[in-house]
């Protein structure tokens, strides 16, 4: 029988990460970003071996993953919540409505308003 390719979680502990650090870590922080810098910190990995890490096992960069992780949050506001979405944008960490309807449409292919 051919081997199985690794478990998500098998990935993350050959790189040295447990699979709730990685997931857990950036979305403790939503509405107050991390730096790459401080992320990196955070593992113990210098911020280029986090690079090829996140790469290796989620196919996208630190930067792609936790704006991926801040727009999903963003989504669940504006579905589940009354708050506006300027007030939607501050809680999930952009600077305006602006590159929040922007990083938002580019993802889900509809504008914040749209989706509410």
């Amino acid at each position: 029988m051919p081997a199985q390719p690794p478990s998500r979680g098998q990935r993350h502990a050959e790189n040295g990460l447990s699979g709730t650090d990685a997931d857990a870590q950036p979305g403790a922080n939503i509405s107050t970003p991390l730096g790459q810098d401080e992320l990196a910190e955070t593992f113990g990995r210098t911020r280029r071996h986090l690079e090829r890490i996140f790469k290796s096992v989620l196919q996208e960069t630190p930067k792609g993953y936790y704006l991926g992780l801040r727009l999903e949050e963003a989504r669940n506001l504006l579905a589940d919540t009354t708050l506006s979405i300027l007030e939607v944008a501050i809680a999930t960490g952009f600077n305006s409505r602006s590159s929040f309807s922007k990083a938002y449409k580019k993802r889900f292919g509809m504008s914040p308003a749209r989706y509410r």
